[in-house]
């Protein structure tokens, strides 16, 4: 109080002598929460609470993990600070199968700030774009320090792919490059939502604004589609080819270091072989089932062959994973990669079958043959969900994502029934399409429509079920394009005709899923919440264009939902009918008064087969039927 202020200076440092004396006395009374049970809550919770991420404060460490860390260049260059690399084993590695706990132990740390530079970078990437420092600044800092990392990181790749290695014992080719590249397919940078920086070469307005002489310039964007193409579709499509080429170098770093070569099935369990040696032979058989996995789900869903040769396929999927050692987190996602694996086998039979190409499916919609293939590969399913019904029905976070990729194979499997409806309806009516004409629905095709309905609204359930357990925030990029992909089937699906109480039931669903998009991304360029913004724009427009219509006589609507009413479903099944409450029985209407659907228009039809990407139904033209509908 007796200093002089004499100028603006003056008074800064009182400022920050008063935040210093504070900040020591804050600290002075804060508990320190020991190494072991830092250690302990990392293994036993994989998340906590969104709300709660404020105020996390940093953990204390040891004065060798510090000092193993106070080396690494980035901290010695006042980037980042020793303990915030815990935040990535604490909420974003337990939500993927590619770590194990070997370097969420903090004693490893030294070998992979050491050994491991590629996966280290990409670690403290994903980290400080997914949280926000608690100091001073921190908000602001992360977007720096994010930036910085991945430029970083863009240069580790450049020396991988161009074989530019040093003389260290920190290498890039290494079995921690691959499992980097794979978490890069799954959390991806800030940057990529973002158009490249202008380079020179391609900054000439020429080459960025349309222009009559362009052979594709016909169409006129309106403002909501040009929003769609530059929030969802284009950070998907680059989202796409990074994958794409980045897995591609996975494989050939695995094939280079061997992870496809037959082993001897003792070699993860021997123990006469060194700790570390068992551990590279366990992380060769996981990795390469991995690397089948993700390079599988992705090239069916655009429509491509797969990158990996029979043999490599054949040695990755019957591949022996139980063999998990004492690492618990790897134990805990066996079955969860087992049921995977096989679910994926199914996927590719789905996009062989139903979608080698547009002309190929095309033919199939229009000769009917997509029914008995869908009923085959359903079959398929049912197997399959009875096989894993175990991991299925665990309630768990992994019992979420395989729900997930289970009704996302049905939802896409089924949805040829959509397109068959609007096939036949565009080919019976007239070339002047009326607003009042109703389509033209089969019992089979009406059927598939519910399973698809089914299946979205399944999806939208478990991202609403994520979003209350804190986890959707930190959720892989996979699992974005999955509730995607759903709310687009959803609406497409309602359009084709609808009873009032479901289309009110999918809508009050799909509101709330909005909500958990918008409050679970990391920064406003996330894929989640940029699509949410944009969906709920247009939530009301799209409820209040829904037209009463007539139903075909041969339709009935689907059966309620015994499993909401426990009570009338015990008494029916024991035939206790005189214990049934039937004013709890749910009234269905089946008048043709009570029958919505959108109007009829073509765009219902895209479902990206003009620009053909296999199982990805996400196009520049996805969502014009709601465009359409004007204000």
């Amino acid at each position: 109080m007796t200093t002089v202020v004499s100028n603006g200076n003056d008074a800064l440092n009182l400022l920050f002598e008063a935040a210093q004396r504070e900040e020591r006395e804050v600290n002075g009374a804060r508990v320190p929460v020991p190494i072991e049970q830092h250690a302990t809550n990392a293994a036993s919770t994989p998340l906590s609470s969104v709300a709660n991420m404020s105020s996390n404060m940093l953990p204390d460490l040891s004065n060798e993990l510090t000092d193993t860390w106070n080396a690494y260049r980035f901290v010695r260059m006042g980037w980042l600070s020793a303990p915030e690399i815990v935040w990535f084993f604490k909420n974003v590695a337990p939500l993927c199968p590619i770590l194990d706990e070997f370097y969420a132990e903090r004693s490893n740390h030294y070998l992979l700030v050491t050994h491991e530079p590629v996966l280290t970078c990409m670690i403290l990437v994903i980290s400080s774009r997914y949280h926000t420092l608690p100091t001073i600044g921190g908000h602001s800092r992360g977007y720096l320090i994010h930036q910085r990392l991945w430029d970083h990181f863009q240069h580790l790749l450049m020396r991988l792919v161009l074989g530019l290695e040093k003389y260290s014992k920190a290498k890039t080719r290494t079995l921690g490059t691959i499992e980097a590249l794979l978490l890069l397919t799954d959390w991806h940078p800030r940057a990529l939502y973002a158009p490249p920086p202008s380079d020179g070469w391609d900054s000439d307005i020429l080459f960025t604004v349309k222009d009559r002489r362009d052979q594709d310039g016909s169409t006129v964007d309106s403002p909501s589609r040009t929003r769609w193409r530059e929030d969802v579709i284009e950070p998907a499509n680059r989202s796409d080819r990074m994958c794409w080429m980045v897995l591609s170098c996975a494989l050939s770093l695995g094939n280079e270091l061997g992870i496809f070569d037959e082993q001897d099935e003792h070699d993860s369990t021997n123990t006469r072989l060194a700790q570390c040696e068992r551990r590279v032979a366990q992380q060769k058989t996981w990795l390469a089932k991995l690397l089948y996995v993700y390079q599988e789900q992705l090239s069916s869903r655009l429509g491509r062959r797969s990158m990996m040769t029979p043999s490599n396929s054949h040695s990755a999927v019957y591949s022996d994973t139980s063999q998990a050692g004492s690492d618990i987190q790897r134990r805990a996602w066996t079955p969860f990669l087992t049921a995977w694996t096989r679910l994926t086998k199914i996927v590719r039979s789905i996009s062989d079958l139903l979608f080698p190409n547009p002309t190929t499916t095309s033919q199939i919609i229009r000769s009917g043959r997509y029914i008995s293939m869908t009923e085959h590969i359903q079959t398929l399913l049912t197997a399959w969900s009875k096989d894993h019904d175990d991991t299925l029905s665990s309630d768990t976070y992994l019992s979420s994502l395989l729900v997930l990729e289970y009704e996302s194979t049905r939802m896409h499997t089924y949805s040829l029934g959509l397109q068959a409806i609007l096939f036949r309806t565009l080919a019976e009516s007239s070339s002047a399409v009326s607003g009042s004409a109703s389509f033209q629905l089969t019992p089979t095709d009406f059927a598939h429509v519910q399973e698809v309905i089914n299946s979205t609204l399944n999806t939208l359930k478990i991202a609403i079920k994520l979003y209350d357990l804190g986890f959707l925030r930190f959720c892989t990029i996979r699992t974005f394009l999955h509730i995607t992909t759903a709310s687009i089937f959803l609406l497409k699906g309602l359009g084709l005709g609808v009873s009032p109480a479901r289309l009110q039931g999918a809508l009050e669903v799909l509101t709330q899923v909005i909500v958990a998009l918008k409050n679970s991304n990391p920064d406003d360029l996330h894929l989640g919440g940029r699509y949410s913004m944009l969906l709920e724009m247009h939530m009301t427009r799209l409820q209040e264009h829904f037209v009463p219509s007539t139903r075909p006589h041969n339709i009935t609507p689907p059966n309620f939902d015994l499993s909401r009413f426990p009570g009338l479903a015990a008494s029916l099944e024991a035939n206790h009918f005189e214990l049934v409450d039937f004013q709890q029985v749910p009234e269905i209407d089946t008048s043709d008064a009570n029958w919505l659907s959108l109007p009829l228009d073509s765009s219902l039809m895209s479902f990206g087969m003009d620009n053909f990407q296999g199982l990805q139904c996400l196009g520049d033209d996805t969502l014009d039927f709601i465009w359409n509908l004007g204000m």
